[in-house]
């Protein structure tokens, strides 16, 4: 879910101290309570601190963690990476590959509304990468 209650119109300091651990920055904190933070009827610093567990259950593929030069592979494929590396925690269904212009964006989990597990994504959440056959993973820069 999205946009559920527009009803908090700033995040407390004390919560994006704690979203500090996982967001790169501050705009980037508060977009992501409001888009979806205020959906799981969580206060901001629960919400925060349920991100960051879940974040931390998350093995990043060895294959895909820091790789030297660009890779090429199918989103598919680097859902199938990450259920491998999670096994039991995470399957395909459950990660959504982000793409733009034919390039790893970002890899994105469903997760249920309390944020307490992953969940399969289904139909209702779209695939967010449009390129047909093999998308290109950058080095890491």
């Amino acid at each position: 879910p999205t946009f559920c209650n527009r009803s908090m119109n700033f995040v407390p300091r004390a919560s994006l101290d704690i979203a500090r651990e996982i967001y790169r920055d501050r705009g980037l904190a508060i977009g992501e309570w409001r888009k979806h933070g205020e959906c799981s009827g969580l206060s901001p610093s629960l919400y925060y601190r349920a991100e960051i567990a879940l974040y931390r259950k998350i093995k990043v593929p060895p294959t895909l963690m820091a790789p030297a030069a660009p890779l090429r592979a199918a989103p598919a494929e680097i859902a199938q990476a990450f259920a491998r590396a999670n096994r039991g925690v995470i399957e395909p269904g459950m990660v959504r590959v982000s793409c733009a212009r034919a390039e790893l964006e970002e890899v994105r989990f469903c997760v249920t509304r309390d944020l307490a597990a992953f969940r399969d994504c289904g139909k209702a959440v779209a695939e967010v990468c449009e390129a047909q056959g093999e998308i290109t993973i950058p080095a890491l820069r």
